[in-house]
């Protein structure tokens, strides 16, 4: 996540969270990682992490499957 250009193509990065200041500083410090903001995608409330963490199984299938633990996805709209 520290190194979002190190990937062939753009990729998402998935915010969640109550405190809509909270998010700001994240989204921020994820700009200033490379993260570009039309890249992040806020999900709502905190409700929503609950979906991001089941993220972490497909990550080890795409990882297991392509051989490689650089992969991400992208949202396209």
């Amino acid at each position: 996540m520290n190194n979002p250009a190190g990937l062939p193509s753009p990729s998402t990065v998935f915010l969640a969270g109550n405190d809509a200041g909270a998010k700001s500083t994240i989204s921020q410090l994820l700009a200033d990682l490379g993260w570009d903001p039309g890249w992040q995608v806020d999900l709502g409330g905190i409700a929503q992490a609950r979906a991001t963490e089941h993220y972490i199984f497909l990550s080890f299938a795409m990882a297991q499957s392509l051989g490689t633990t650089s992969v991400n996805i992208a949202v396209v709209r």
